[in-house]
């Protein structure tokens, strides 16, 4: 049964060839939809979808095949799918490469690109079929040119009436004269470097040094001629340059592989030619071409990235010398320059090329590994199993903050507050320290140049105005010109030093005067003491008008007041039978007679303080009584 479906298949696809081009397209695409089906439902091969396209392609023309190859292109990702790609992937290959064999390269380049493109989307990376793992030259591309030369031919003049003493204009005043490029022997030279680029080998077949020099020779020459001769942009002008957005989706695309569509109104005509025009006569206008330089100066890139690539397949004779490499590195800068210089578009179209030759040599170094499979299978090697964890214990002593550091800093000490008040964490210096050596840069004396003094530090002024800001008050206090902005900080900080360390210099005199009179007092204070007189200038004890005046402002918070004091509960219980006023008196008279000497004015008055009793009324009691009291025993 399924031999009988297949060969209805086939007899369908000759009978479909025979139709008009309209109906052709519709019948083999109901056709190919059919067979897709009945493949699926096993009625016959997978290998029947690729054959019956073969079989019209094989009895048609190649105009034919070229409006008809969409449909391969739009059916590859079935093609593609687990089911039908084995089968079906050496029947692809088969059908694409006898199209090549009936195409011409030269006439039909863009028709193959489309079938190389196909091969290139249908087989993986890993296909070896197209990869050239032996580097094979296309050898059979030969360039042919005039070997005589031929009567010159000077595109600049042409032959029209003038009358007598006019003088002939130079209709193409940017072409390059051949006068300029001697001729045939620029002619020759120029076209025997083809022969190096369709077959390098020769460069280290025979007399190696002598063939490099040639090579090298005529390119070098090639290159003095294009850069002498600058093309200008004449035909685009501005119109020539591409914006910024549209250059990131051209980088996007050469990435992706996604096509960019320009949206430009001007759309250029892309011509491409497969093969060169050798006559003497173009030559100079095939330098005077855009599309022309940069067909020769990617060939030069091309040779250039071969014969510096290490390649597996190459000889290990074939090596050449540092100044060889030299000049091939130098050259391959000017081709870039060149190709830059170009219209239009050039620093795009240079950028392009250099990552195509970058790609290009990663391409031909996994060719040199062997090409290795870029996809891994997840199940080729068994999954070893995972062994346990060990889990952590719990340390509630220690806080983990999931960072060694910070789990270090936080553990230092157990008590933040302590941590805190450690002395070890004041950094804020002295003032009269930190003064010290700008003051004595300060000193004429010392002779320091303004460069090398620390005011002149941006560093120091910022930590100098933030100490000094805190620390002195002279701060604010140095006058300035009315409306005036300090901008310069360094006489600001020059005057407030000097007044700061003056100022400290008073300080310290006061200090030593308040310094000799308290040795003085404790002198005469000790020989008082001798003879039975005891002179206090501490706060005076609590006396009965302080009890009777506190009484009435605390007799609301008796019974908290008590608790301030240090009554307990019980005492305070008792005393809740007398009346408040009573009450007030007994606890303030127990409080001096239990405190004795220590029962003073200060004390009572803290532990008001403390305790949110204390208002300006009892303060007014306070101040009203003199401190500097003397008691005599």
């Amino acid at each position: 049964m399924r031999l009988s479906i297949e060969n209805a298949l086939h007899r369908k696809a000759f009978l479909i060839s025979k139709l008009d081009d309209q109906e052709q397209q519709k019948e083999i695409q109901k056709l190919l939809i059919l067979t897709f089906e009945m493949a699926k439902e096993d009625f016959c091969a997978k290998a029947t979808t690729v054959a019956i396209i073969q079989d019209v392609f094989d009895t048609i023309s190649i105009k034919k095949c070229e409006k008809l190859f969409f449909i391969i292109e739009d059916n590859l990702s079935q093609w593609k799918t687990a089911l039908f790609y084995e089968p079906c992937k050496n029947m692809i290959l088969r059908m694409c490469n006898d199209l090549l064999k009936r195409l011409s390269r030269t006439i039909d380049t863009s028709f193959c690109g489309r079938i190389l493109v196909l091969l290139a989307r249908a087989l993986p990376l890993c296909e070896k079929s197209g990869l050239n793992l032996v580097s094979h030259f296309n050898s059979d591309n030969i360039t042919k040119y005039d070997s005589i030369e031929s009567p010159s031919v000077d595109a600049n003049i042409t032959d029209v009436d003038m009358e007598t003493g006019e003088i002939q204009e130079n209709r193409y005043p940017y072409f390059i004269s051949l006068r300029d490029l001697e001729n045939f022997a620029f002619y020759k030279r120029f076209w025997q470097l083809q022969t190096f680029f369709s077959t390098p080998l020769l460069l280290f077949c025979f007399f190696i040094a002598f063939i490099i020099i040639i090579l090298f020779q005529n390119t070098t020459e090639v290159f003095n001629v294009l850069s002498s001769y600058k093309l200008d942009d004449i035909s685009e002008g501005k119109n020539s340059s591409i914006s910024p957005n549209n250059e990131k989706k051209i980088n996007d695309a050469m990435d992706t592989g996604i096509p960019f569509h320009s949206t430009s109104s001007k759309v250029e005509n892309e011509n491409f030619f497969a093969k060169y025009l050798t006559s003497q006569k173009l030559l100079q206008l095939q330098l005077n071409d855009s599309r022309f330089r940069r067909y020769f100066l990617v060939q030069c890139l091309i040779l250039y990235q071969y014969l510096v690539s290490d390649i597996k397949f190459k000889d290990k004779s074939y090596t050449l010398n540092d100044e060889q490499l030299r000049y091939i590195i130098e050259s391959t800068d000017k081709c870039y320059k060149l190709l830059r210089e170009i219209h239009p578009n050039g620093i795009l179209f240079a950028n392009s090329v250099k990552a195509i030759l970058q790609r290009e040599k990663e391409w031909s170094d996994w060719k040199n590994k062997g090409c290795p499979d870029y996809t891994v299978s997840a199940d080729k090697d068994k999954m070893s199993p995972y062994k346990k964890k060990p889990r952590n214990k719990y340390d509630p002593s220690k806080i983990d903050l999931g960072n060694p550091e910070l789990t270090k800093l936080w553990n230092i000490n157990p008590n933040m507050l302590e941590a805190c008040h450690d002395r070890k964490r004041k950094f804020v210096p002295c003032v009269a320290d930190f003064i010290a050596d700008p003051l004595d840069e300060l000193d004429p004396e010392q002779q320091v140049e303004d460069q090398y003094k620390a005011v002149n530090n941006e560093l120091f002024q910022w930590r100098c105005s933030r100490l000094l800001l805190q620390e002195s008050p002279l701060y604010f206090q140095i006058p300035l010109k009315k409306n005036e902005v300090t901008t310069n900080m360094a006489p600001f900080l020059e005057e407030l030093i000097k007044k700061t360390s003056s100022n400290f210099q008073r300080n310290n005199i006061a200090n030593d005067g308040v310094h000799s009179n308290l040795a003085k007092k404790k002198y005469h204070g000790s020989e008082t003491a001798q003879n039975g007189i005891c002179t206090s200038e501490s706060s005076p004890l609590i006396s009965e008008q302080h009890i009777q005046e506190l009484a009435p402002l605390l007799v609301k918070d008796w019974r908290y007041l008590a608790k301030v004091l240090g009554f307990k509960n019980d005492v305070i219980d008792s005393y809740a039978a007398l009346e408040p006023s009573n009450v007030i008196k007994t606890i303030l008279k127990s409080w001096c007679k239990s405190e004795g000497q220590l029962g003073t004015v200060k004390k009572l008055s803290s532990l008001l303080l403390t305790a949110d009793l204390f208002s300006e009324k009892v303060g007014s009691i306070f101040k009203a009584v003199k401190f500097n009291l003397v008691f005599y025993f």
